[in-house]
């Protein structure tokens, strides 16, 4: 068995149990589990997901996961341009476009500011 640290983003986080929300979490899978299969066995649609960082570092779901990985999962972005970053599919799942609202301006920042933060910064290992 592998135990991995997983933490969904946003509206992935309506696929889980409610105690797994919006947090991190351990979750073993079988030594050989991908991205995509523990993603999957979460209850979390593949389709659904845009970007995988594992230990700070962007993967596909083909990715085989090891003992204490730190799997950070990210949906569809709408205001932040990841086509550098992506390695599940080949374009974005949705066009880039800014809106109006003010309100709906200052989540996608955050969520940006967040993410770029996340690249900086590298997931450390905690002592088990």
């Amino acid at each position: 068995m592998v135990t991995a640290t997983f933490r969904f983003y946003e509206e992935l986080n309506d696929f889980l149990a409610r105690p797994l929300r919006r947090r991190a979490f351990a979750y073993a899978c079988a030594r050989d589990a991908t991205t995509k299969h523990a993603i999957e066995a979460l209850g979390v649609p593949h389709t659904e997901v845009e970007l995988i960082l594992v230990n700070g570092e962007s993967v596909g779901f083909n990715h085989m996961l090891a003992d204490g990985d730190r799997v950070a999962v990210y949906p569809k972005f709408e205001a932040l341009d990841i086509r550098p970053l992506l390695r599940v599919r080949e374009r974005p799942l949705r066009v880039v476009r800014f809106r109006g609202c003010a309100s709906r301006r200052a989540r996608p920042a955050a969520a940006a500011s967040g993410l770029r933060h996340a690249l900086r910064q590298p997931f450390s290992r905690r002592p088990h």
